[in-house]
């Protein structure tokens, strides 16, 4: 049976699309602007922005008003033909990459402007206050050997290492990511942390004879050429009784359906274009979180259902959706708190999973 899409959500969808068509044209003509446009909607998407706080907390509100102006606002560039424009080199890639690299592609230029603090102790702050007292346990880590599947820049391997455990590895299917972590470990000077090369669709194959306490997973498998034997290479490497920490995107409302319709537009203009962009107006380094969206190669999105019956699958001891995060931009615990209108903006938000094997 299909689900209809609740009246609220449909004119949401019917205003993204609008205005979509227009940022659609102006890739064309004022990239500067369409990424411009295409922020300042992206930001009000969230549940909260840190950075740029809204005034206006009544979200549904908030995001239907934000559609109405950025569209008259993109719609002015094609009032008048005397708008004055460059033109712009299109950036072609000549590199012939695998998935994984191309994303690691996307991800290294923007983890490598982190600034130290933001990789040090900002990270550690947003991984212990998102899973701690959230299921997750400090005893999961301690003295324990400790996997960071789809490591990236290593900053939440980073975070792990302060608990201790007996042995730690950040793995990473991107040659760009692990050099990016290796320099960032060489700054800290970690000496328990090893970082290594290698996809996440061959690690039962390459750890044979080895298994895990504690795998993390964090915002990697929806990312993958095959979700499932992503997911199933977790479980392999995971020892009995062991603990997986899993994070992958959810699915529905207008966050979700804007965001797959975005992409659309960043195949128009080139990662370094929008970076530059982004930085003129003050964006932080660390806010990456528009960017990767727009330009990964492949980004897979998953209901509670769809995943719970993948779970049940494995017969596993236990599994709990984790939804007391402490920070406040995550889409989980929104898409939770405000119940009706919370699945109109966010869906099913966020899918973060502590698993028992």
């Amino acid at each position: 049976m299909i689900k209809k899409k609740k009246p609220e959500l449909k004119l949401l969808i019917s205003k993204y699309n609008k205005f979509h068509s227009l940022i659609i044209k102006l890739t064309n003509t004022n990239p500067f602007a369409a990424v411009y446009l295409m922020h300042e909607f992206s930001r009000n998407l969230y549940p909260a922005d840190p950075y740029l706080p809204f005034k206006n907390n009544n979200h549904y509100q908030r995001i239907d008003l934000e559609l109405t102006q950025l569209t008259s606002m993109a719609a002015k560039f094609f009032s008048r033909e005397s708008y004055g424009r460059y033109k712009t080199n299109k950036f072609i890639n000549s590199r012939k990459l695998s998935i994984e690299e191309t994303t690691g592609s996307v991800y290294a230029p923007l983890w490598s402007s982190f600034n130290l603090n933001y990789a040090s102790k900002v990270s550690k702050k947003i991984f212990f206050d998102r899973f701690l007292n959230n299921g997750f346990s400090k005893k999961d880590i301690i003295n324990k050997s400790v996997a960071d599947i789809g490591c990236g820049s290593g900053r939440y391997t980073f975070a792990l290492n302060v608990l201790k455990p007996k042995e730690l590895i950040g793995i990473d299917g991107s040659i760009d990511c692990i050099k990016v972590a290796n320099a960032f470990k060489k700054k800290f000077k970690e000496k328990n942390i090893k970082f290594k090369k290698l996809s996440n669709l061959r690690l039962a194959s390459f750890f044979k004879k080895k298994k895990f306490d504690f795998v993390l997973s964090n915002g990697v498998i929806h990312h993958t050429s095959d979700f499932k034997k992503s997911f199933d290479q977790i479980v392999k490497i995971t020892k009995k009784n062991g603990k997986i920490l899993i994070y992958i995107y959810g699915a529905g409302g207008i966050f979700w359906y804007a965001r797959k319709k975005m992409r659309e537009v960043f195949k128009k203009i080139p990662q370094e274009f929008t970076m530059k962009v982004l930085s003129m107006l003050g964006m932080p380094s660390e806010r990456f979180v528009f960017v990767d969206n727009w330009y990964v190669p492949l980004e897979k999105h998953t209901t509670t259902e769809e995943f719970e019956k993948i779970l049940r699958k494995y017969n596993f001891k236990s599994f709990k959706r984790l939804l007391k995060s402490k920070i406040k931009t995550d889409l989980d615990v929104a898409a939770n708190d405000n119940k009706k209108i919370g699945k109109i903006i966010w869906g099913n938000g966020e899918l973060r999973y502590l698993i028992t094997k």
